[in-house]
């Protein structure tokens, strides 16, 4: 009998995979040893049986050739332009803005991002703003709109953008007490890291730190064992996902006011190993506020093909950079992708 096997695309020609190794039933998790080529959840179509992918996700990605169009402040809405600055340097997202058939929050949403990065035309973006403007933020703990606070309303709104940013992991709960365990399935669009001082600090420590915490005292948990609140340790398990958001919580209230913290923090832009994820990143986009709560400024950085640029709408032209992480004490987003998913 003949075993039809699914294809995996290889430059621009395919291969099939043997038998025993069909695409379907690769693990997903770890990287794989030729992963930039692994195209999985495939159909065959006709007699030609070319794989047509299911999800944009499945492909490998690549850059921008160049910034996208500089965009101008006005009305006081930088955390309006930084948010589809970055949002641009999304790969799947930017191969979704053709879509047919989607509300008119989404189309309006998708050719905002599309002006940016290949029609540059700048009233189509500012026709956008117009369905956005009155969102006045989680709790205007920025003195303004916060980026990741508008980036989690379009995921909202967006079925598209939110399909693309949401990850899934592991939260985990162990009883100090009796050892009990709970564990919870989350979903999130960016994974939070809060700060513990104003130390410097590297974001694979951070990321340690809020991945395995101890809640005590006033942060302890209700245990169903114990059936009272005890001291817990906390362990999160992440399912590595294509694209990764990390929101690096820099505002945090104190009794009635909110407080800046401007710890610097520093990390690798290629090949960065975070803990508990088993695939490198590299960092492709990052906001930033500059200055305090009481007059901030958001800029967004981000990788192109021609390096890293600084895109700032108090400027008439976006400049170019070196890479971001080296004692940062204004980064607040950080958008990265799976190394094994770049073809530059």
């Amino acid at each position: 009998m003949n075993i039809t096997t699914p294809a995996v695309a290889q430059g621009n020609a395919s291969v099939s995979l043997p038998p025993t190794m069909c695409a379907t039933s690769l693990p997903k998790k770890g990287v794989l040893s030729n992963p930039p080529v692994l195209i999985a959840d495939q159909k065959h179509i006709g007699v030609t049986n070319l794989p047509v992918p299911l999800n944009p996700l499945s492909l490998t990605w690549t850059l921008l050739d160049s910034p996208g169009l500089s965009l101008r402040n006005s009305l006081n809405k930088c955390w309006f332009h930084s948010t589809l600055h970055l949002l641009t340097n999304i790969p799947s997202l930017r191969g979704s803005c053709s879509s047919k058939n989607v509300g008119h929050f989404e189309k309006s949403f998708l050719a905002a991002l599309s002006a940016i990065f290949s029609t540059r035309q700048a009233n189509v973006v500012n026709s956008f703003f117009h369905l956005v403007k009155d969102f006045s933020g989680v709790n205007n703990r920025y003195g303004q709109v916060a980026v990741p606070d508008f980036i989690e309303y379009l995921c909202s709104k967006s079925p598209i953008l939110s399909s693309v940013t949401k990850f899934t992991f592991l939260s985990k709960l162990t009883c100090s007490n009796c050892k009990w365990i709970s564990e919870r399935k989350c979903n999130d669009y960016s994974l939070k890291l809060h700060l513990d001082g104003k130390a410097h600090v590297s974001l694979i420590d951070l990321v340690n730190l809020n991945s395995n915490a101890v809640l005590s005292g006033v942060d302890a948990v209700f245990c169903g064992h114990c059936k009272v609140k005890t001291s817990q340790k906390q362990a999160r398990d992440y399912d590595n996902p294509d694209l990764l958001m990390l929101e690096i919580v820099r505002v945090t209230k104190l009794k009635n006011n909110w407080i800046k913290n401007s710890a610097p923090l520093s990390f690798d832009s290629q090949n960065l190993q975070l803990p508990g994820f088993l695939r490198p990143y590299r960092v492709v986009g990052s906001c930033h506020h500059r200055g305090s709560l009481e007059g901030g400024h958001w800029i967004t950085k981000i990788l192109t093909k021609r390096g890293w640029f600084e895109m700032d709408d108090l400027q008439r032209k976006c400049r170019k950079i070196s890479s971001p992480g080296v004692n940062d004490e204004s980064v607040s987003i950080l958008l990265l992708i799976a190394e094994d998913k770049f073809r530059i």
